[in-house]
């Protein structure tokens, strides 16, 4: 995905649709891999963790530096968690769908959402 790829939003897309586009050819075992993290607490809890190391990434990678001001951190942390939450949802609306659909075409609609300013958009 081209769209606003000298950005550091465009290049967080691009990385979070070629996952998409990964999971897309694993989707048979994410599934099995999602029923079996379901089916045990310590498994959710460490999937949770691994959704704060991943929303980290995507905050470091949208401006969260250590010689930024509090200020530009903070801002790339609350986008992070917005793209992050957006991301999750569709995933697992996805894996709750059975890995139908474009996993692609969802995160792309996901993001275009978060670009455009979620206050922005009709509900």
């Amino acid at each position: 995905d081209a769209q606003g790829a000298d950005t550091a939003f465009g290049r967080v897309r691009g990385a979070l649709l070629e996952f998409a586009a990964y999971y897309m050819t694993i989707r048979e075992d994410l599934q099995i891999d999602w029923r079996i993290v379901l089916s045990s607490p310590l498994l959710i809890a460490r999937d949770v963790e691994n959704d704060r190391h991943f929303e980290g990434a995507i905050a470091a990678a949208l401006g969260a530096q250590d010689g930024d001001t509090e200020t530009t951190r903070r801002h790339a942390r609350v986008m992070a968690a917005a793209v992050f939450g957006a991301i999750r949802a569709v995933v697992l609306e996805w894996l709750h769908g059975g890995g139908e659909g474009d996993l692609v075409e969802l995160g792309r609609e996901a993001l275009d959402l978060i670009e455009a300013g979620i206050g922005r958009t009709r509900t």
